[in-house]
């Protein structure tokens, strides 16, 4: 695509600018400006569609009693077991078995420390199931 065609139709952007290689006038690849296309607008609405359909099931798993809240908050955070075993030095069984309300539950403060410092966020609010669900929308 030359530089001159590149799409400013700015959709999701909200007025801020981000960089896409284009050939410029002598045949080379620069970085030009752009404000989106409707192609990629439309791909990140599919996307955030469904990481929030994925944030509210977590929410209603939560509420229901079949999940504990770390799965609500893996889901909010779009992480895995995997991603959040790694991060916190725990192997992937070990975290998907706190997925589970019953050990959750019983999980000690120094356990409960390892998953607030993966997932950045503070060891009380772990234990809590937001009132609302997050939205990426």
């Amino acid at each position: 695509m030359r530089a001159e065609e590149v799409p400013q139709d700015g959709a999701y952007l909200e007025g801020k600018k981000r960089g896409a290689y284009a050939v410029d006038a002598s045949g080379r690849y620069t970085m030009v400006p752009t404000a989106g296309w409707e192609a990629e607008t439309a791909a990140t609405r599919v996307a955030l569609e469904a990481a929030d359909a994925q944030i509210q099931a977590a929410h209603a798993e939560v509420k229901r009693g079949a999940k504990s809240t770390l799965w609500y908050h893996l889901a909010a955070r779009q992480l895995s077991t995997a991603q959040v075993a790694e991060y916190a030095g725990l192997w992937r069984l070990r975290v998907w078995w706190h997925t589970r309300p019953g050990p959750w539950a019983r999980l000690g403060d120094a356990m409960l420390e390892r998953y607030a410092k993966a997932l950045r966020v503070p060891a009380g609010a772990l234990k809590v199931l937001p009132e609302k669900p997050e939205s990426w929308l």
